[in-house]
């Protein structure tokens, strides 16, 4: 939402995104100690941690909407992915 909002040029505050990402990283890493989740969904979840970073900042590429999308769902499957594969090869 927060880029959508950035590239219709409407208010928007990142921290809220940049804050609920470290927050799962941190809840997911903290899982992994603890065995209860794969260490590369917490790595995934960095990856997404990066991408609202990079699609929050000043250096980003604007975009259509619809394009913002397809990469959110593009990022949804590799999140997905990565951590079924943690799941399947214990990672």
């Amino acid at each position: 939402r927060a880029r959508l909002r950035l590239e219709k040029g409407q208010p928007f505050q990142p921290w809220w995104s940049h804050g609920s990402h470290l927050a799962a990283l941190a809840l997911l890493a903290l899982l992994a100690v603890y065995g209860r989740v794969p260490w590369l969904a917490a790595a995934a979840e960095g990856i997404l941690l990066v991408r609202a970073a990079a699609g929050l900042s000043a250096f980003r590429k604007a975009i259509k909407a619809k394009q913002v999308g397809f990469q959110e769902i593009a990022y949804g499957l590799i999140f997905v992915l990565l951590a079924a594969m943690g799941y399947w090869w214990r990672l």
